[in-house]
């Protein structure tokens, strides 16, 4: 394949950055406009120089012409022969994947959350929302929540030991949310078992976020929750979210994710985390219209929440009333009906 012999003008093969533009750029199209270094950069989490450097470098090796429309706009064309099939285009993403991230996290909820150590390096990876909130309480071990089973340290080892995923099981939980749902609040002993039966026999999760039973499960937040179970929360309305739009479930990088809830409750009290979340999973068509045709780019993952432009629509959503999402929805159906006609909010 063309890109995986491009190399740029010092006779280097593409990076991280250049390969991740290029994969935007053919998920866009062979040709149209193009959405700009600053956008760019807000979708890979680089900055605007990284991105300049991956616009040379892709020009150097003659895979994407960059056409200069006018001072504010300019068009792109991927060569004829470089353009990729889908097959192909998921073959890079896996290849961008193992440069930026190296080998993955292991998957296993307990194993993970205990490494509380990796939650600073994740924390990194995206700009902070603001300053700490002064009325956030220290956040507190689940362990020590009412109504949560203490583990000693000797059962925490053999509990790791005794869950690890097999590959038979990882199928089994990438079924159906609901099948995921017990992943979540179980580990991966909850393989072919029922709810009832889970919740009648095994230790629950720490990232269980029904374990205070709440009256009302769509929105079952309490003062007690800390950050394991905003994640197991939200990994939960991510997978219902992906079922009703066809992309496939995954196991997720706890690590993470975690990183990433760890400074929206630094930023923000546990209940406005919880409402930022609540309106992530339910109103993210409507952020991905209000964002434009980079949104139509974005899916729910571990990232998401701390997207800058993700960040930005939710703000607004959060901050508006019920009658504003409303007629915002409708203007998203009206453009959808006319889609010659439509504004995006990001270009």
């Amino acid at each position: 394949m063309a890109i995986s012999r491009a190399k740029d003008a010092q006779g280097r093969r593409l990076g991280a950055t250049a390969l991740g533009l290029f994969i935007l750029l053919a998920d866009l199209g062979p040709t149209g406009i193009y959405p700009g270094a600053s956008a760019i950069a807000d979708i890979l989490d680089v900055s605007r120089s990284t991105v300049w450097r991956a616009e040379k470098a892709l020009s150097a090796t003659n895979l994407v012409t960059f056409i200069d429309v006018n001072p504010k706009a300019c068009r792109y064309e991927i060569a004829p022969l470089a353009v990729p099939e889908k097959r192909q285009i998921a073959g890079l993403k896996s290849l961008l994947e193992a440069q930026v991230l190296g080998s993955l996290p292991a998957i296993e909820p307990f194993s993970d959350l205990e490494q509380s150590c990796s939650l600073e390096g994740c924390a990194e990876s995206t700009k902070p929302l603001s300053e700490p909130s002064p009325d956030r309480a220290p956040a507190e071990s689940l362990s020590a929540a009412p109504g949560f089973p203490h583990t000693s340290p000797a059962e925490s080892d053999v509990k790791n030991r005794a869950s690890k995923l097999t590959p038979e099981k990882m199928a089994w939980f990438l079924e159906r949310p609901e099948q995921m749902d017990l992943y979540i609040r179980f580990g991966s002993d909850a393989c072919g078992r029922s709810r009832e039966e889970c919740e009648a026999t095994l230790r629950r999760s720490r990232t269980d976020w029904l374990i205070f039973k709440p009256a009302n499960e769509l929105y079952p937040f309490t003062k007690e929750w800390n950050d394991p179970l905003h994640a197991g929360y939200y990994w939960h309305g991510v997978c219902r979210w992906r079922a009703r739009k066809g992309i496939n479930l995954t196991i997720p990088q706890w690590g993470r994710l975690l990183g990433e809830i760890t400074k929206l409750t630094r930023a923000m009290t546990s209940a406005q985390a919880h409402l930022y979340i609540f309106n992530a999973i339910h109103n993210f068509e409507l952020v991905q219209y209000r964002i434009g045709r980079i949104g139509e780019q974005l899916i729910l993952d571990e990232t998401t929440l701390g997207h800058s432009l993700v960040r930005q629509e939710l703000t607004t959503i959060i901050s508006h009333g019920n009658a504003w999402i409303t007629a915002e929805y409708e203007r998203m159906a009206a453009a959808q009906q006319a889609p010659g006609e439509r504004e995006y909010t990001h270009v």
